[in-house]
C-alpha cells in the first residue's frame, strides 16, 4: 500500500511538473511570437547601376532569376520587419543580402509559417559571374541568360539551372533534387546529399562530375570530355551520352543503365547492382561479378576498353546497331 502511494504522488509530481513547464513554454511562445511584427510585404527594389555580375546570399528565400518585361534589372522581395535586403551595385557586381535579426527561437518558431521569396528580375543577355548561396526555399534560375561562370550552394530546397554557362558551373545541394540543362560549357560539377539528379542537354568540353549520396542519377543528351559519376545508393540511368575520353562510373547500391552512351574508355564498378549496357561501339571487355550472369559481345580489334565490376548483379552488354 506504501508503495503505491510513493508510486502514485510521484506520478502526480510529474504531470504537476510538466503542466508547470507548459504553461511557462506557452507564455514563452507568445512572447516571441510577438516580439517582433512578422506579417510579410512585398518590397521593390529598381537596379539602375550598371553590372556584370551577381551575389546572391540568402538565409530562407525562394529564389528566382527570370526575365524582365521592361529591358532593366528589378529585385523583388517578400519581407517581414526581422527579414529585410540589401540591394546595391558595387564593382560592378549586383549584390543582394538577405538580413536576418530574428533571435534563434523565432527563426524556430516560424520556419514553416513564413513564405519568404525573392525574385530578380533581369535582361536578357550575358553576364561574367553567378554566385548564390541560399540556405532554405530553393533556387531556379530559366533560361535565356548565359554566364562566365556559376556557383550555386543550397541547402534545402529544389535547385534548378536552365541557363547557359559557358566556363564552369558548380552546383550542390544538401536536401532536394537537382535539374540542370542547357549548359555549353568547359567544367560542370554537380553534388547532391539526398535527392535526385537530372542532366539534360549538358555539353562540358572538359570535365563532368557528379556526386550523388542518395538518390536517383539520370542524363539524356550529354557530351563532355570526361565523365565521372560516384554514387552511394540510388539507380544511375544514363541515355544518349557520349564521354570523349573516358567514361567512368562508381556506385555502392543501385542499378546502373545506361541506353545508346559511348566513351573511348568505360569503367563501371558497382558493390550491389546490375548493369545493363547499350554501346555505340565495340570494346574489349573485361568483366567480373561475384553473384550474377555475364552476357558481353565478342572483343572488338582496335578499340576501346569496357571494364565493369560488380559484386552482386548481373552484366548485360550489348552493340547497337
Amino acid at each position: 500500500m506504501k508503495m503505491f502511494v510513493k508510486v502514485t504522488l510521484i506520478i502526480a509530481a510529474i504531470l504537476i511538473g510538466l503542466g508547470i513547464i507548459t504553461l511557462a513554454l506557452s507564455y514563452f511562445l507568445g512572447v516571441q511570437k510577438n516580439a517582433g511584427n512578422f506579417e510579410t510585404k512585398e518590397r521593390k527594389y529598381d537596379v539602375s547601376d550598371t553590372f556584370s555580375s551577381l551575389d546572391i546570399d540568402c538565409i530562407q528565400s525562394k529564389l528566382i532569376i527570370c526575365e524582365s518585361d521592361d529591358g532593366l534589372c528589378h529585385v523583388t522581395c517578400i519581407e517581414t520587419d526581422n527579414i529585410t535586403h540589401t540591394v546595391g551595385v558595387a564593382g560592378g557586381v549586383l549584390s543582394i543580402k538577405q538580413n536576418d535579426t530574428r533571435t534563434w527561437f523565432q527563426r524556430l518558431w516560424f520556419f514553416n509559417d513564413l513564405d519568404i521569396s525573392l525574385t530578380v528580375y533581369l535582361p536578357l543577355g550575358s553576364y561574367d559571374e553567378l554566385t548564390v548561396k541560399n540556405t532554405s526555399g530553393g533556387v531556379s534560375a530559366e533560361g535565356g541568360f548565359d554566364f562566365a561562370n556559376a556557383v550555386i550552394a543550397n541547402v534545402s530546397g529544389r535547385v534548378s539551372l536552365k541557363a547557359d554557362v559557358k566556363a564552369n558551373a558548380t552546383i550542390s545541394n544538401t536536401s532536394g533534387s537537382i535539374s540542370v540543362s542547357g549548359i555549353h560549357g568547359q567544367n560542370v560539377t554537380i553534388t547532391s546529399v539526398s535527392g535526385g539528379i537530372t542532366l539534360s542537354d549538358i555539353h562540358a568540353n572538359k570535365v563532368l562530375r557528379i556526386g550523388q549520396t542518395s538518390g536517383s542519377t539520370e542524363l539524356s543528351d550529354i557530351s563532355c570530355g570526361t565523365l565521372n559519376i560516384k554514387t552511394v545508393s540510388g539507380k544511375t540511368e544514363l541515355k544518349n551520352t557520349i564521354a570523349e575520353t573516358s567514361m567512368r562510373i562508381d556506385g555502392v547500391s543501385g542499378k546502373v543503365h545506361l541506353d545508346g552512351c559511348d566513351s573511348a574508355d568505360i569503367y563501371i564498378e558497382v558493390v550491389s547492382g546490375k548493369v545493363e549496357a547499350v554501346l555505340l561501339s565495340g570494346k574489349v571487355f573485361t568483366t567480373h561479378t561475384t553473384s550474377g550472369s555475364i552476357n558481353v559481345p565478342e572483343n572488338s580489334t582496335d578499340s576501346g576498353k569496357c571494364e565493369i565490376k560488380t559484386i552482386s548483379g548481373g552484366i548485360e552488354v550489348e552493340i547497337k546497331d
